[in-house]
């Protein structure tokens, strides 16, 4: 026997239909297929009092560190130089993902990973961040590759 609550949502139907748990629901995506983008940041952080910290080796353990953390969050650093007082990356990132809590995570794991190695605080707590227009991409990923040249030696 129909109760009266059947009845009535037999009279009146949803406007929407009631989303049925699909693909997309089970991979945890938010964004609908039609979504489209193409996110990118330059980010630079430099070491505590600009010390110059940083070796070759540690430089390297960084960019590892670095590479990781992104691909954890989904994302991924198109370039990326050392010198011994700061880093520069470009970043390329997804839409659900704050550039800033990804910064947060690329710090993070470089400071864990140099832990091992040697001091316990290198990164001084601020740093950089500026998103990149598809125009001016080029330019940035030219301009972070530049920085491994010394100009006045």
């Amino acid at each position: 026997m129909p109760s009266e609550l059947d009845s009535w949502r037999a009279e009146h139907p949803a406007k929407r239909p009631r989303r049925q748990p699909g693909r997309r629901a089970e991979e945890g995506r938010r964004s609908p297929s039609t979504t489209a983008h193409d996110l990118r940041a330059h980010v630079a952080f430099a070491t505590r009092q600009r010390q110059a910290a940083l070796t070759a080796d540690a430089l390297r353990l960084v960019e590892g560190a670095m590479r990781e953390a992104a691909q954890r969050s989904r994302a991924d650093i198109t370039d990326f130089t050392g010198h011994p007082d700061h880093v520069r990356a470009v970043l390329r990132y997804p839409a659900d993902l704050a550039a800033s809590h990804l910064v947060r995570r690329l710090k993070s794991a470089s400071a864990r990973a140099l832990r091992e190695e040697g001091p316990s605080r290198v990164w001084a707590p601020s740093f950089f961040l500026a998103s990149i227009g598809a125009a001016s991409a080029d330019g940035i990923d030219e301009y972070v590759r530049e920085q491994e040249q010394v100009i006045n030696s």
